[in-house]
């Protein structure tokens, strides 16, 4: 057996979630993200997912730039979770965009480290990961595959 399948092998094995992980996703540059009156959306690598955001009133008008995304890991050491949302400014105030799948469920994703993530601590201690800057693309993302 050769070493390719051997580590496959074991990373399945072991449920190690990398092992699962599809192409990487990051929130979309505002520029890839379309309207349609105050519904705002964008497409993903996965096919069966996109980024979906309804606009509040008062909040309207092209994208102008990205704010920040949002993690919610699944215990406070892990980098698997769900992401919240990714947030842009508005012509008119702002919007928070979420990842959604087929389901009602927001997919369980990795963050992919070494890029903009930071880990942070919420109100009454929930931690929380948050990518700001000018590149949307840094805040970067793998699906998990049940």
């Amino acid at each position: 057996m050769n070493v390719a399948k051997s580590l496959t092998a074991l990373l399945c094995l072991t449920g190690c979630p990398l092992a699962f992980a599809q192409a990487v996703e990051h929130c979309p540059r505002p520029e890839n993200i379309s309207r349609y009156g105050g519904v705002y959306i964008a497409k993903t690598h996965a096919q069966d997912h996109e980024w979906l955001g309804i606009a509040s009133n008062g909040n309207n008008g092209r994208v102008m730039r990205f704010n920040e995304a949002t993690f919610y890991p699944d215990t406070a050491e892990s980098t698997q979770g769900e992401i919240a949302g990714c947030t842009y400014k508005l012509e008119n105030g702002s919007i928070n965009i979420a990842f959604v799948g087929k389901t009602s469920e927001r997919p369980k994703v990795i963050l992919s480290r070494g890029n903009a993530w930071t880990r942070e601590s919420g109100p009454f201690g929930i931690p929380y990961d948050s990518c700001a800057g000018d590149d949307a693309a840094r805040c970067a993302f793998q699906i998990v595959q049940k």
